[in-house]
């Protein structure tokens, strides 16, 4: 994500940069060919054939000795024909070791491919001399050579992809039997079980083995628990051994966790130590035990503060996430939550009578010990009040451009965090300054707040921004067309609304891009996301196409052209081939379609997952719609082969040598068993075989296993600790599927789900508006709902249509809303603007619906030869099974 856009963008991409290494931009050595990958520029021997895999070196550096390392190794690998590959610029280096770039990747600066072991050794040798001395990050899953920025490791050169044990799609490597195997970045050193390691590697283990033996690092603790993970270090609970006593250990890598001024992890915990030691006393900030050195990280050794951050005392309590909550509920929520915003204001006030700056004031620093208390915990960006230097990090929805300096900071932040703690859609400021004002408005209306909380907190944000809030992100140019509607408006115009948000999205468009056509959630830039049904064009232009808009062939045209061209394509629906070959179909595109078909059939033999994004499920329910909407024998053949394998499958329960297939191990539509289940009834529907639904309710309970109750609803967990209601992966999305099931057979236990559904769309605080998890959601679902009952209940719908004013806004004078983080404006079918249009356009005008989730007479009706043939290859395949065939 570029900083100051309103869209999501690729931080690796090739764009203007003014900190390209000398190296970037010098020419090519004669006889060698050069690439770029993404961040990396690569450069080969135009005779070498590089390998699939083997003996790597990666040489980590800090940035200012960067440019002299580079030199160094090119000069070499160039005298030697070595093939190697470098980071093109600073502005990437930093990103790679950046506070929550991957560990994996932080410090691997240059890589060098020796093509076998004596030139490894000789490269070692000569490089280790060369560059001794010079600092870096040290890399995780590599082994170390001596005490310099060497690294080495046994794995791919080339680009291979293979699926691990959750069915996850993952970089490989090659076993002596041809199979590929996951690559793994393990935080140890590993060496794959069939690779011997040439001498130096060894004589390298055993020294280092020797040098930890001999390290006069003593470590007296025992770890409990990893709070929290990232590339700076980590936040562990543990017990001191010494004493027996509960800590916290905050540790620092040097030079990784780097800042936007370029600071390490350390320095900022050798930061925090001092401000830490300068409080010392005060009941609102941890005590500070001890800072020691371990395996060259730095740990601060603090006092473990008992309880919970509030960010999930937030989300335990929050009213408005309940179905129907009490006047009485949402009172006593208002008063523990002024309670809390007192407590922090003292607290606040107490630090910069001190002269301090917290600097890094949100729901995750605050922490609620038990008995109601509050305190602070995580001091590394606090700074001297009189100190005009803005801060290097800070928390999306609590900082502003124009309050980062001094006092300032910690006042917007508590500004924000008075409307977060009542309605968490702050964040929302920095796209649109008139939320601020919306959000306040909406707390009045809601919370028996006192009076004047809200005007006071507006009058602390303009305060703390030198005296007005900047206008946000959103550009202000041109009034708006329409108004998203506040309140029950019968007489709303939405083909107005629907028409400016179809403006809004060709607005945004960018079709001189070759990356995405139209900008989405940040997932776009991974796999085929530019191009696909979630987050790229594929799913953008069905939108248009189904709220009524004209297609531009261009952009067709343009999707067309992408995929041709990708590299690597993935096969699945929603991210891959197929989604795309369904969204040119129902474009009328339908040769287009079949080509990507037809690329499509190249690649299904290697999925090996069963959800609906990604796997089986998605690729064989596509295969059964067009095949019956083509009449085409061939991919109905190719439809019931898959379904049966899935069929297996789930009576097996779980990967079999017989049917290669990972069973989803989260729940929900897109990445759980719903989405077998709905293959599953769609094949009930077309061959009346009664064993397609016995295995469909399989699946369902697999789902409805995982699922937890709460407030006696059913919620679907994420794998993160929370529960979620939406489409994608939540309750509505699992309902769905349920009610196509229980048109054919009742289950009590299933009926549970639809009912918890019913009552969770009718939940008042949603956090995104987006039609996989958010809002629309809600909309979606109860437009489908509506189908069911004879006299629908139309409050409920407008009550959440409305509500979506809380995310309307406008570029360039037309609608459109923000993504899934509320971060940065979407127009992709997942999370953005295209979502909310196709949800709108169902529940008020019954325009199209997602794919295969309607009812069977709204989609292609099975037509009676695809019956015939799907039924009696059904029968046939199961009366080989039974004969042992």
């Amino acid at each position: 994500m570029r900083k100051g856009t309103l869209f999501y963008d690729d931080p690796f991409s090739a764009q203007e940069e003014d900190d390209l290494f000398p190296a970037t931009l010098r020419s090519t050595p004669y006889g060698w060919k050069r690439a770029s990958n993404g961040p990396w520029i690569v450069l080969t021997p135009k005779e070498e054939v590089l390998a699939e895999q083997g003996w790597k070196i990666h040489v980590s550096t800090a940035e200012p000795q960067a440019i002299a390392a580079l030199d160094i190794v090119w000069s070499y690998c160039e005298k030697e024909s070595i093939p190697f590959k470098f980071l093109r610029s600073a502005r990437v280096s930093r990103l790679i070791n950046s506070k929550y770039a991957a560990r994996s990747s932080s410090g691997k600066f240059i890589t060098i491919y020796p093509k076998d072991v004596s030139v490894l050794e000789r490269a070692l040798e000569t490089l280790g001399e060369e560059l001794q001395g010079i600092p870096g990050p040290y890399i995780l899953n590599d082994l170390r050579w001596g005490n310099g920025p060497l690294y080495i490791r046994y794995g791919a050169f080339t680009e291979l992809y293979c699926y691990d044990g959750d069915g996850a799609r993952v970089p490989a490597m090659r076993r002596p039997d041809g199979a590929l195997v996951p690559d793994r970045r393990d935080l140890l050193f590993t060496t794959p079980s069939w690779v011997n390691p040439p001498d130096i590697v060894l004589q390298e283990l055993s020294e280092t083995e020797l040098r930890e033996a001999n390290s006069e690092d003593d470590f007296p603790f025992q770890i409990e628990d990893a709070l929290h993970i990232s590339n700076a270090g980590g936040l562990y609970l543990a017990t001191d051994e010494r004493n027996g006593r509960r800590v916290l250990l905050r540790e620092a890598r040097p030079y990784a966790g780097l800042d936007a001024r370029g600071q390490d992890a350390v320095t900022r915990l050798l930061h925090e130590r001092d401000t830490l030691q300068r409080i010392a006393g005060v009941n609102w900030a941890p005590e500070l035990y001890e800072h020691r050195l371990g395996w060259e990280h730095h740990f601060l050794v603090e006092e473990y503060i008992e309880g919970q951050n509030l960010d999930w005392e937030i989300t335990r309590r929050y009213p408005l996430a309940r179905v129907g909550p009490s006047d009485t509920y949402i009172e006593e929520y208002t008063t523990w939550a002024l309670d809390v915003i007192a407590q922090v204001t003292a607290i606040i006030e107490h630090l910069h009578l001190l002269g301090i700056v917290f600097a890094d004031l949100h729901p995750g620093n605050i922490m609620v010990r038990p008995d109601g208390t509050i305190a602070l915990v995580d001091f590394e960006l606090s700074f001297s009040a009189d100190d005009e230097s803005p801060p290097p990090l800070g928390a999306a929805g609590f900082i502003s451009p124009a309050a980062r300096k001094g006092v300032a900071v910690d006042l917007y932040a508590l500004a924000c965090l008075r409307l977060h703690i009542f309605l968490p859609l702050q964040v929302l400021i920095s796209l649109d300054n008139t939320k601020a004002e919306y959000i306040s408005r909406s707390i009045d209306s809601i919370f028996p707040t006192p009076a004047g909380y809200t005007s006071e907190t507006l009058a602390l944000l303009e305060r703390a921004s030198g005296g007005s809030l900047t206008l946000g992100g959103a550009e202000p140019s041109g009034l708006p067309t329409v108004c998203w509607p506040e309140r029950d408006h019968p007489e709303t115009n939405w083909r107005e609304l629907l028409d400016s948000l179809a403006r809004g999205i060709l607005a945004a468009a960018t079709p001189e891009r070759r990356d995405r056509l139209f900008p989405g959630d940040a997932a776009q830039f991974k796999g085929m996301g530019g191009l696909d049904l979630s987050h790229g064009a594929a799913g953008t232009l069905f939108a248009l196409s189904a709220i009524g808009q004209e297609v531009d062939p261009r952009h067709v045209q343009w999707l067309v052209d992408r995929v041709a061209e990708f590299r690597s394509p993935l096969c699945g629906f929603y991210d891959g081939l197929h989604g795309i070959a369904w969204s040119l179909h129902a474009l009328g595109y339908q040769d287009h379609a079949r080509a990507v078909l037809e690329r499509a059939s190249e690649l299904e033999d290697n999925v090996a997952t069963a959800d609906l994004s990604s796997g089986l499920s998605g690729i064989a329910l596509n295969l059964l719609f067009l095949g019956n909407a083509y009449e085409d024998p061939q991919l109905l053949a190719r439809a019931e082969q898959i379904s049966l394998r899935l069929r297996d499958a789930f009576k097996l329960g779980g990967k079999d040598s017989q049917t290669g297939i990972f069973l989803p191990k989260m729940p929900g539509l897109t990445s759980g068993a719903a989405g077998a289940a709905l293959l599953f009834v769609r094949m009930f529907e077309a061959t009346a075989d009664p064993e397609w639904l016995d295995v469909a309710g399989v699946a369902l309970r697999q789902d409805l296993d995982m699922a937890k109750e709460e407030d006696g609803l059913l919620q679907l967990p994420d794998g993160n600790g929370r529960l979620l209601p939406y489409l994608g992966q939540g309750t509505l999305g699992l309902a769905l599927v349920v009610r196509q099931y229980l048109k054919y057979r009742e289950d009590s236990d299933l009926r549970r789900i639809l009912d918890s559904a019913d009552k969770i769309s009718t939940i008042d605080f949603v956090y995104a508006p987006g039609l996989f998890e958010g809002r629309s959601s809600m909309i979606y679902y109860l437009g489908v709902r509506a189908h069911d009952n004879p006299a629908p209940d139309a409050s409920t719908v407008r009550m959440q249509l409305d509500k979506l004013a809380r995310h309307a806004m406008y570029h360039r004078g037309e609608l459109i809303f923000p993504g899934r983080r509320l971060l940065r404006l979407s127009t992709d079918l997942a999370t953005g603007s295209a979502g909310v249009a196709l949800s709108v356009n169902f529940a008020v005008n019954l325009g199209p619906q997602l794919p295969f989730l309607g009812d069977c007479d709204d989609e292609h009706p099975i037509k009676a030869p695809a019956i015939a043939a799907l039924s009696r290859r059904s029968v046939e395949a199961d009366s080989q099974s039974r004969t042992g065939i």
